[in-house]
């Protein structure tokens, strides 16, 4: 009896973290990252894309480069001055963007670059947060950038990626589904151990 209980909770464990590794693994955290042209008049469109995590989204611009020289400098094209503060911009900002998000025809959200600020590095790239709105699991989306600036020579592409903390939240649960099953399994496999010994002392 207690090798079956000590097998059931072995594969409980196994099966309960392999759903949720399956179920984490097909969530999409970036729907939205394609090339944007930041010349003046130019327009970025995403027809169509679905969500399957509902919460906060960010609209950002993603830029690189090839040398810290070149990253500080789009750095500060971008606004995002502050990652440099020992070093500040001897220019302003050119970054001037609207964009407006839609679902089923209708606007859910709309902006521009002026109305919010922040940014982040990552090696040998800079981000933008030019807006955000909130999604909906299982809705489709669709969103439009149009520039009013003039950044040129710059690898640049728009994201919209999960904002706030769900991301951290899910990999925070994550960690703990993954002690508990692995505790889980441990504890099985001790139970069946001792049910294997107490079956040959009997005998």
């Amino acid at each position: 009896m207690i090798g079956r209980v000590g097998i059931g909770m072995m594969v409980a464990g196994v099966l309960v973290y392999g759903a949720w590794t399956l179920w984490f693994g097909t969530r999409v955290w970036c729907p939205v990252d394609v090339p944007i042209d930041l010349r003046n008049g130019m327009r970025t469109k995403v027809d169509d894309f679905r969500l399957n995590v509902s919460g906060p989204y960010d609209i950002e611009i993603e830029a690189s480069a090839s040398d810290g020289m070149m990253l500080k400098a789009l750095a500060c094209s971008l606004g995002v001055a502050a990652l440099w503060s020992q070093q500040p911009c001897s220019a302003p900002s050119v970054l001037r963007l609207v964009w407006v998000v839609t679902s089923n025809g209708k606007v859910v959200a709309q902006g521009s670059s002026d109305e919010i600020s922040g940014g982040a590095s990552t090696g040998g790239s800079v981000s933008r947060l030019i807006g955000s709105f909130r999604g909906e699991r299982g809705s489709h989306y669709g969103v439009e950038v149009e520039s009013r600036s003039n950044l040129v020579g710059a690898s640049t592409r728009l994201k919209v990626e999960s904002g706030g903390t769900a991301y951290e939240y899910f990999l925070v649960a994550g960690g703990l589904i993954r002690w508990c099953c692995a505790g889980l399994a441990g504890l099985g496999l001790a139970f069946l151990i001792f049910a294997y010994i107490a079956g040959r002392k009997s005998r």
